[in-house]
């Protein structure tokens, strides 16, 4: 598994557009998304539905610890029993997705990571380095997996001094 504890920019979902990701003309991977509105990643789920898509909003807001991540993925994944709550097992969970049917393609949506990435850059390198090599394994098969971090956090999780750009990622000079 790759995983550098630096995080890398992960690119913008082109336009900011969910639409385009679930109609298929943007391709599946591993992007940052702004929601334009807290809403809009609450009903990511049944607009997924709707296009086919098995969809889930992990709240990574508030996790400190790759113990309480793994513990939030295994909830809002709905991960199988033999998941083993470590980032082998969540490697094996995301590569293996028979547990998680959809028949054009499988989409998270990692709410809260810039704060995540603040709070717990080991953890969020951990969890980046599992969702890039999920993703590039599922890259040209049926059922393809797509990996979004939102870019903003959650209108719950409060800013720190300095922030406040929409899309603003740590680590991402723009």
């Amino acid at each position: 598994m790759t995983g550098d504890p630096k995080a890398p920019a992960y690119p913008r979902l082109p336009g900011d557009s969910l639409a385009a990701l679930l109609a298929g003309t943007t391709p599946p991977g591993l992007y940052r998304w702004t929601p334009p509105t807290p809403a809009e990643l609450a009903g990511l789920p049944g607009r997924a539905a709707r296009a086919g898509r098995h969809a889930a909003v992990l709240d990574a807001a508030g996790v400190t610890g790759k113990a309480a991540f793994l513990a939030r993925c295994a909830a809002a994944l709905g991960l199988p029993a033999w998941f083993g709550h470590n980032w082998d097992a969540l490697h094996d969970c995301l590569t293996d997705l028979s547990w998680w049917e959809a028949p054009r393609g499988r989409l998270i949506a990692v709410a809260g990571w810039p704060g995540l990435c603040r709070r717990d850059p080991g953890t969020a390198a951990g969890a980046a380095g599992v969702f890039e090599d999920a993703v590039a394994h599922w890259h040209g098969r049926p059922g393809p997996l797509t990996v979004l971090l939102t870019a903003d956090p959650p209108a719950h999780e409060p800013r720190g001094e300095g922030e406040g750009g929409r899309g603003q990622d740590p680590g991402d000079p723009t």
